[in-house]
């Protein structure tokens, strides 16, 4: 059953982007937002890279969309979400998602289909789906063990 499993990679785009901003921060609007609005407060709605919570706020976003998807965090790594299935046989087994902040790495008999899903709440660069030739700096290659 091991052997039917499938690896697949992507990238998360504009990771921070995609998270709300959980503190109240509001900025003073320049020129570059046209002479109608300079000078006016805007309320900051997205999470931005740089304030304290935005990394806090990002993890907080991406659990909540892996819960949803049914993924539970494995007790011992929290970057570790995993989901228990069933083949076509009945046989049981685990599928799995590795985050590491942006970067996902999916294992199981459609690990595609997952991403597809998360791609409905975090926008995946496109060029960046597919089998995984490097993880965490460490090569990676398909070997068939017998």
């Amino acid at each position: 059953a091991l052997n039917d499993l499938d690896v697949m990679s992507a990238d998360i785009k504009n990771a921070y982007l995609s998270s709300p901003c959980e503190e109240k921060v509001w900025t003073v609007l320049g020129p570059e937002f046209g002479s109608k609005r300079e000078g006016k407060r805007a309320k900051i709605v997205r999470s931005l890279h740089g304030l304290k919570s935005a990394g806090a706020s990002y993890r907080h976003h991406l659990a909540t969309c892996m819960e949803h998807l049914g993924f539970e965090s494995c007790k011992t790594n929290p970057d570790v979400w995993l989901r228990p299935n069933k083949d076509h046989a009945g046989h049981e087994f685990y599928e799995y998602v590795l985050i590491y902040t942006d970067d996902l790495l999916t294992i199981g008999k459609d690990p595609n289909m997952i991403l597809r899903r998360i791609d409905k709440y975090f926008e995946l660069k496109p060029r960046s789906i597919g089998p995984p030739d490097i993880y965490l700096g460490a090569k990676l290659r398909k070997v068939n063990v017998n």
